[in-house]
C-alpha cells in the first residue's frame, strides 16, 4: 500500500505543470541571494547528498551569495531601490544561477561569516529587513535559489535561502523526510546565528513552504523567547496537525512573568499566518502515508479547535494539569494562560493556487500581506468559513478509520477572493502581478 502511494505521489509530482504565460518580449532579472546549505558541495555546485561530517564539524555548513536570473516580462526600466538592491537586468542570454561561497564557507567560522555577510548586505542595501524562506520535498539547490528570488522580486527585500539536502526527485518522499531531520541542528544553529544578528537591528521574517514547515515548527524549542521573526508565514504546511497543536501548547504559551518582561522590553509575538488551499493535491498524499493523519496545510483537523476555542483549550490544560496533581498530591499549577496564546491567522488563497497538484507559493500575496496586511490589487480578504477536505483528503480518512478526527469547519478563516474576474477561471490567476508565474516543489 505504502509502494503504491509512493508510486502515485510520483506520478503526480512528475506531470509538468504549465506555467502562466508571459510577454513574447522578455528580459532577464538578476537577483543576488544569501544561502545557507548543508549539502555537500559538488563540481557542479551543490549535490543532492548530505555534507559529510563527524562530531568536530556539525557546524561546517556551506554559505554564499547566489545570483539567479528570473525571465521577466519587459517594459519597465530597474528602479533606484532596485538597483541599490543588486539586481541587474539583461535581454542576453545568461546563466540561470552563478554562486559565490563565503570565505568560511564550509569551516568552523561559517556560521560567524554568514551572520557578518548579512549585516554587510543590510549596509550596501540600506535595508533593514530580511526574509528567510524554508523549501519543501522534491527541490534542488537551484530550484531553492530560485524560488527565493521569486520571492525577493515580489518583496523587494533582501532574502536569505535555507536550502536542506532534498533529493530533488519525486520519488524520494521518505529520504528527504529524514534528510530533512537531520538538518534541524543546523538550522537551530541558523537561529542562534540570526538572534545575534538582529541585536545589531536587523529585522527578519520567515516563510516555509511544505515540508520545510518541519524545520521551521521543531526549532520552536530553540525560538522561544527570541522574538526573532516578526512575521511567520507557514505555506502549504507538510507537518502533522495535531504534533504541532503539542508544540504550541508548550511553546507558544505565555506566563504572566515573561509577558510583562515581554512588555518592558517592547517585544512582542510574531504574527503567524498559515496559509492553505483546497486545491492542493499533494498534503492529502502526505495524509496516506501517514495513515490518515492530518497535515496542518489541510486546515481542517478537529484537534486545531484548540488553537481557536480558547475556552477549550483551557479545559483540556485544567484537566491535564489536575491530573498530574491527583498523581503527585501536589496542587495543581496552572501556567498556560490560553488568552494569551500566540494568534494564529488562517488564510485560504485557493483562488490564487493552480496547476494539477496545486501546492504553489504566491509569493505576490505574501509580499502584500507583509508589508500591508492586504492581499494586493484586485485581491480582497474576506471572513469565510472554511470548506470541508478535498476528495483525496477523504479517500485516505475513509481507508484508515480516522473521520472522527476531521470537522467540517475550523472556525472562520479569511478567503483570498479576486475582484472584477468575469473573464477569469475562478480558481486561477493570470496576471503575473498577483501570482507567480512558476510552480514549485513540494
Amino acid at each position: 500500500m505504502r509502494f503504491a502511494a509512493a508510486l502515485l505521489i510520483t506520478l503526480l509530482w512528475a506531470t509538468p505543470v504549465l506555467a502562466k504565460g508571459l510577454s513574447p518580449e522578455k528580459c532577464s532579472v538578476t537577483i543576488p541571494i544569501l544561502y545557507m546549505t548543508d549539502r555537500a558541495a559538488s563540481a557542479k555546485g551543490y549535490a543532492a547528498q548530505r555534507k559529510v561530517e563527524d562530531g568536530n564539524s556539525i557546524y561546517h555548513v556551506n554559505c554564499g551569495t547566489a545570483e539567479y536570473s528570473l525571465a521577466k516580462a519587459s517594459g519597465n526600466a530597474l528602479t533606484d531601490k532596485q538597483k541599490k538592491l543588486g539586481w541587474t537586468a539583461s535581454t542576453k542570454s545568461q546563466p540561470k544561477l552563478v554562486t559565490k561561497v563565503l570565505a568560511g564557507s564550509g569551516t568552523s567560522t561559517a556560521y560567524s561569516d554568514f551572520g557578518q555577510a548579512i549585516k554587510d548586505v543590510a549596509s550596501s542595501t540600506g535595508s533593514n529587513e530580511f526574509f528567510v524562506i524554508v523549501h519543501g520535498f522534491n527541490t534542488t539547490f537551484a530550484q531553492a535559489t530560485e524560488s527565493a528570488a521569486e520571492l525577493a522580486y515580489s518583496l523587494e527585500k533582501p532574502v536569505i535561502v535555507y536550502d536542506w539536502p532534498s533529493k530533488g526527485r519525486p520519488g524520494q518522499y521518505e529520504v528527504d523526510s529524514g534528510n530533512n531531520e537531520w538538518s534541524q541542528e543546523h538550522f537551530d544553529q541558523l537561529i542562534d546565528q540570526l538572534s545575534e544578528v538582529k541585536a545589531s537591528g536587523i529585522k527578519f521574517n520567515l516563510l516555509a513552504h511544505s515540508m520545510g514547515n518541519r524545520l521551521a515548527i521543531r526549532s520552536a524549542p530553540v525560538l522561544r523567547g527570541k522574538h526573532l521573526f516578526s512575521q511567520i508565514f507557514l505555506v502549504d504546511a507538510d507537518f502533522d496537525a495535531e504534533t504541532f497543536v503539542h508544540y504550541m501548547s508548550r511553546y507558544a504559551r505565555i506566563t504572566e512573568e515573561n509577558q510583562k518582561s515581554d512588555l518592558a522590553q517592547g517585544l512582542t509575538p510574531p504574527r503567524m499566518r498559515i496559509l492553505f488551499s483546497h486545491r492542493d493535491h499533494a498534503l492529502p498524499l502526505s495524509e496516506f502515508l501517514y495513515g490518515g493523519y492530518t497535515r496542518l496545510g489541510q486546515a481542517a483537523d478537529g484537534m486545531l479547535t484548540s488553537v481557536f476555542s480558547l475556552s477549550a483549550f483551557s479545559r483540556m490544560v485544567d484537566l491535564a494539569s489536575n491530573a498530574i496533581g491527583a498523581t503527585e498530591g501536589a496542587k495543581p499549577i496552572v501556567e498556560v494562560r490560553p488568552d494569551m496564546m500566540m494568534k494564529f491567522e488562517w488564510i485560504d488563497f485557493t483562488a490564487l493556487d493552480y496547476g494539477i497538484i496545486g501546492h504553489t507559493i504566491p509569493y505576490q500575496l505574501i509580499a502584500n500581506l507583509a508589508a500591508t496586511d492586504k492581499p494586493g490589487d484586485g485581491l480582497e480578504l474576506v471572513d469565510s468559513e472554511n470548506g470541508g477536505v478535498n476528495k483525496l483528503s477523504k479517500f485516505s480518512l475513509g481507508l484508515f478509520h480516522e473521520k472522527k478526527r476531521i470537522s467540517s469547519r475550523i472556525g472562520q478563516c479569511k478567503r483570498v477572493v479576486v475582484l472584477n474576474s468575469k473573464n477569469k477561471d475562478s480558481n486561477k490567476v493570470t496576471s503575473d502581478k498577483v501570482a507567480s508565474s512558476k510552480p514549485v516543489a513540494n
